[in-house]
C-alpha cells in the first residue's frame, strides 16, 4: 500500500514533545484529533518512565488509534523495555509526579495489571515488531536466532507471555531477555563486523530493506 509512513521513537512521558511531533508530521490538529490520511504512524515503544504524562500519552494514543481507522489509516503501537519494565512491576524510573498522575501507587499497579486499562492495552494491543511494506520496526534490535519464528509467531507468544506470566516471571520467557526485542544492544552497540553480519542474515529471514529502531 502506497501510504505515508512515519515513525516516532522514545518518549518517555513527555506528552508536550509527542504532541510537537504529531503536530509536526501534521496527523493531528492541535486539539490532539487525527487528521491524516492514508498513513501508517509506528510508535517504537518507551512511550513511559523518565516523565510524569502517563495517562496524557496512553490516553492520546488510544484514541488516534480509534480516529485513524476512519482516515484509511492506521497506528501501530510497539512495545518497549520500560513497558516490560512497569508489567514487571519495576519502578525505578517511574517519577514521583507520574504516581501522583494516578492518585498513588496502588492505583498505577491496579491500572497496569492484567485488568487495568493501560494492562490490557500493553498486553494485548502493543506488537513486540512490525512490518510495514518492506521495513521492520522494533524496539531495541532484532537477532536471527529471534528472527526465524516471523513477526506473527514473536507478537504471538509475546502476548501469550504478558497474558499469562506473574511479574517477576517475565524475564525469564524466550524474547524478554537481554537478547530479545526489548532489550538487545547488539544493533546498536555491538562491534561492527558481526553486526553488519547479523543484521543481513535477519534482514534475508524476514525479506525486509530496512530496519527502524
Amino acid at each position: 500500500h502506497s501510504k505515508r509512513v512515519v515513525a516516532v521513537g522514545d518518549i518517555h512521558g513527555d506528552f508536550k514533545k509527542l504532541m510537537k511531533v504529531l503536530l509536526t508530521a501534521k496527523l493531528v490538529d492541535r486539539k490532539g484529533n487525527w487528521i491524516a490520511k492514508d498513513t501508517v504512524l509506528v510508535q517504537t515503544g518507551d512511550l513511559i518512565d523518565r516523565g510524569s504524562d502517563t495517562i496524557l500519552i496512553f490516553d492520546l494514543m488510544m484514541k488516534i488509534k480509534e480516529q485513524a481507522k476512519k482516515h484509511n489509516s492506521v497506528v501501530y503501537m510497539l512495545l518497549g523495555n520500560h513497558e516490560i519494565m512497569n508489567l514487571q512491576e519495576d519502578f525505578r524510573y517511574v517519577t514521583r509526579g507520574d504516581v501522583m498522575s494516578f492518585g498513588g501507587m496502588a492505583n498505577r499497579r491496579k491500572e497496569f495489571s492484567m485488568d487495568g486499562r493501560y494492562g490490557k492495552l500493553l498486553r494485548n494491543e502493543m506488537n513486540a515488531t512490525m512490518i510495514v511494506d518492506d521495513t521492520l520496526f522494533v524496539h531495541a534490535g532484532l537477532v536471527s536466532v529471534y528472527a526465524k519464528y516471523g513477526v506473527d509467531q514473536m507478537n504471538k507468544h509475546v502476548h501469550y507471555v504478558l497474558q499469562t506470566y506473574p511479574p517477576e516471571q517475565l524475564f525469564y520467557a524466550p524474547l524478554f531477555n537481554n537478547n530479545g526485542p526489548f532489550w538487545t544492544r547488539f544493533m546498536s552497540m555491538g562491534p561492527e563486523e558481526p553486526m553488519c553480519e547479523e543484521l543481513k542474515m535477519v534482514m534475508d529471514i524476514m525479506k525486509v530493506y530496512k530496519i527502524i529502531l
